[in-house]
C-alpha cells in the first residue's frame, strides 16, 4: 500500500469549544510543487479557491460561531508515500455563524464519486455540522447540508481550474493510484467526526451509593 506520486492532500484544520481540534480534506494531482515555498504557494491558491467558491458561505451557515477553519494545508507527494516531502500552509479563518450548539462531534458525511465502481474509487469528507437543526429523530435539516455540498463541489471545481493538469482526486492507497472526483453526495444521517475528541477536557461528575 502506498500515496501515489504527483498528489497532495488538502486538509483544512480548525478548532473549537473545548480546545477541540478537527481535519478534514481531500486529494489534488498535478499540483506543481517542487518546494516549501511552492507547497505554501499551493496551499494560497487553493484557498483562492475555496474563498471564490459558494463554500464559505455554506460552511458559515453548517457550524456555530467557535468553530473556525483556521488554515489550509497542502501535504505533497511529488514522489509517493508514504511521507510527504514538502508542507504548505495558508491561514484562513472561516468562522461559523450560528449561536446553535451541537455536540462536539456531529458532522454530515460528504462522498466524493468517481463514476467508478469499488470502496477504492470513492472518498469522503465529514464537515462540522455542530449548528444543523434536526428535522426528525434521525435527520438533519435538508437545506445546510445541501448548501454545502454544493459549495465543496464548486470550490473543487475552481481548485481544478488552478493549472491545466491539476485534478481534485480520490486516492486509493491500496492500488497506489488515483481517479478524478466528478460528483459530491450527502445525505442527511448525522455522522461524526472521528479523532477529535481526545483534546476536549471531560466535565466529569460522580454520584456515591446510599
Amino acid at each position: 500500500m502506498a500515496i501515489p506520486a504527483n498528489v497532495a492532500r488538502i486538509a483544512l484544520v480548525g478548532t473549537q469549544a473545548g480546545e477541540d481540534v478537527f481535519e478534514t480534506g481531500f486529494w489534488v494531482a498535478g499540483l506543481p510543487i517542487a518546494s516549501a515555498a511552492e507547497a505554501n504557494e499551493a496551499a494560497a491558491d487553493v484557498k483562492a479557491a475555496i474563498v471564490a467558491s459558494t463554500f464559505p458561505a455554506a460552511f458559515e451557515n453548517l457550524v456555530n460561531i467557535t468553530t473556525v477553519i483556521d488554515q489550509v494545508r497542502v501535504y505533497a507527494y511529488p514522489a509517493g508515500g508514504p511521507t510527504a516531502t514538502w508542507i504548505g500552509a495558508a491561514a484562513y479563518g472561516l468562522a461559523g455563524t450560528k449561536p446553535v450548539v451541537l455536540p462536539l462531534q456531529v458532522a454530515c458525511c460528504m462522498t466524493l464519486n468517481t463514476g467508478m465502481a469499488g470502496r477504492s474509487k470513492r472518498g469522503r469528507m465529514y464537515l462540522p455540522a455542530n449548528a444543523v437543526g434536526v428535522s426528525d429523530v434521525s435527520h438533519l435539516t435538508a437545506t445546510p447540508v445541501n448548501a454545502a455540498r454544493v459549495g465543496l463541489a464548486d470550490a473543487m471545481s475552481r481548485i481544478n481550474d488552478i493549472g491545466d493538469f491539476v485534478q481534485c482526486v480520490v486516492v486509493s492507497q491500496t492500488l497506489s493510484s488515483f481517479a478524478p472526483i466528478v460528483s459530491v453526495s450527502s445525505d442527511l444521517k448525522p455522522d461524526i467526526q472521528r479523532r477529535r475528541a481526545n483534546a476536549v477536557v471531560a466535565a466529569k461528575t460522580t454520584t456515591a451509593l446510599t
